[in-house]
């Protein structure tokens, strides 16, 4: 009876078997292209819905175990349309993939009209706008570091407000300046700092929430289209227009937040080990002691200069559009609000702007449009110099651990010696060498600030001659008005030798 029922479990066992392998089958096939019947290698066959899938070889030929209910292949490569097969009850399935139009057809900017990509000749670099637009920058340029070949893109320091150094193929001149013409919707813009007073960056008044496009041109059909002025490239910039394939209105809204901080600090002496070796320095000179922390005397103390002058900046960014089309009409309106705190104190940029793009088709032969910016930024900047009542960083790295940054007992409430020169010294018998100032105290009294109102604005007649034809005229306007507000105090710092100053 036993061996009777081993018997049955082995039959069963081996139908079973034999029913799960009938389960699977391999189906094979060669993938070509379209255009000119060459194989495909690379090509990836995958079953429809699941992770099953292989890829064709150098010949390409694939072969592949599928299971039985299986009835869709998916042939997709980069360049080609991706293509699915209905496999029915074959076991054989060769296809032909068509090249991806839309690809081979994208259109680039090149400053004298638009060409497709496969028929481009030039050095062009292409960047897309949406690819950039929600990156925590106040300026455009910021966000194009490390993202076009051939361009590097250095910024000076962590204060908001300088103009990045572009290099656009290496430094092309030794004296005539490395900045690259930067082109916005056909018009040249001013680039260069506008502030007397402190730094501003021209480029910052462009939302980058509204350009559609970065167009780099980097070899000697710049210049042959823009003269001398590209000796260095040339940027194009295409804003932002209604999507007549939309046809309906859309609203779009973002925002974004964050924060900026030093990633990194100078190693410095604490309190203590300041003490140590100031004292040390004085006994290998033959001199008596100078340095001391008495926290019974007012000033002494211990202070992270640092902590004091840099900090954790906020981030925020609001951007809301609308655009749409009708049969003649393309428009595009838009407004933003940014605000940016630097990780350094006192340095923010706040920026509102506001941007309408129109296109009107006025028959089948004329085009007209407008494009106008209007944007009103706020630099609030620093007196960045080396000198010790100027530079706050210079000034932090320089002045005493084992001093406090308030005094109770100075009539300012700041740690400040009794002639208002220089910072206080506490418990210690030698002052600060070169009378370097209490940075606490310039950075809270002293106003280093940009006001600056920005129109761009153009209008444009395009005729099209015939098909693949057409006359274009731009007229364009770069108006830029600056307001620089600063103070001095006239207690303490730079405005000290001159009883204090106001400048507007």
């Amino acid at each position: 009876m036993r061996k009777i029922l081993r018997l049955k479990v082995l039959l069963f066992v081996m139908l079973f078997g034999s029913v799960a392998w009938g389960q699977e089958r391999t189906v094979t096939g060669k993938v070509t292209s379209a255009d000119d019947g060459s194989p495909l290698p690379g090509v990836n066959v995958v079953v429809k819905g699941t992770t099953v899938g292989t890829v064709t070889d150098a010949d390409g030929n694939y072969s592949l175990a599928v299971p039985e209910n299986v009835r869709t292949l998916v042939f997709s490569f980069v360049g080609f349309v991706s293509q699915e097969v209905s496999l029915g009850d074959r076991t054989s399935v060769s296809v032909q993939l068509q090249s991806d139009v839309t690809q081979l057809s994208e259109v680039v900017v090149t400053g004298y009209g638009v060409q497709e990509r496969r028929k481009l000749s030039t050095s062009v670099s292409s960047v897309a706008g949406s690819d950039l637009a929600q990156l925590a920058t106040p300026s455009f340029v910021d966000q194009l570091a490390g993202r076009a070949a051939g361009v590097q893109i250095t910024v000076p320091s962590g204060i908001l407000g300088q103009t990045p150094t572009i290099l656009i193929r290496g430094v092309n001149s030794l004296s005539s300046g490395t900045f690259p013409l930067v082109v916005i919707d056909g018009i040249p813009m001013t680039t260069g700092n506008q502030s007397a007073l402190t730094n501003t960056n021209p480029l910052g008044d462009i939302n980058p929430a509204d350009i559609e496009s970065y167009e780099i041109l980097k070899d000697g059909a710049a210049a042959a289209i823009y003269g001398s002025r590209a000796a260095n490239g040339v940027i194009l910039i295409t804003t932002r227009r209604g999507d007549k394939s939309k046809g309906k209105t859309s609203v779009e809204l973002s925002t974004s937040v964050g924060w900026s901080e030093a990633v990194d600090k100078f190693d410095l002496l604490n309190a203590a080990q300041f003490v140590e070796v100031a004292n040390q320095k004085l006994a290998n000179a033959g001199q008596a002691p100078a340095a001391f922390t008495d926290p019974a005397v007012p000033g002494s103390g211990e202070t992270d200069w640092q902590d004091v002058l840099l900090r954790r900046g906020a981030f925020i960014n609001y951007n809301v559009n609308i655009s749409g089309a009708t049969e003649n009409t393309n428009y595009y309106v838009s407004a933003g609000y940014q605000k940016q705190e630097s990780n350094v104190v006192r340095n923010d940029f706040e920026r509102l702007s506001f941007r309408t793009n129109l296109d009107h088709r006025v028959n089948k032969w004329l085009k007209v449009g407008t494009g106008i910016n209007l944007t009103n930024s706020i630099t609030n900047g620093l007196n960045i110099g080396s000198g010790a009542l100027s530079g706050n960083l210079a000034g932090g790295l320089r002045a005493f651990p084992n001093v406090t940054v308030f005094n109770p007992n100075h009539p300012t409430g700041y740690n400040i010696t009794a002639d208002n020169q220089a910072l206080g010294q506490g418990a210690n018998t030698l002052g600060i060498t070169s009378n370097w100032t209490n940075q606490a105290y310039v950075l809270d009294k002293n106003i280093f600030r940009a006001n600056t109102t920005r129109l761009l604005g153009n209008i444009y007649a395009q005729v099209d001659i015939v098909d693949g034809l057409s006359f274009k005229t731009y007229y364009g306007v770069d108006w830029l008005g600056n307001k620089d507000f600063q103070t001095l105090d006239n207690v303490h710092g730079d405005g000290r030798g001159g009883n204090g100053s106001l400048f507007n």
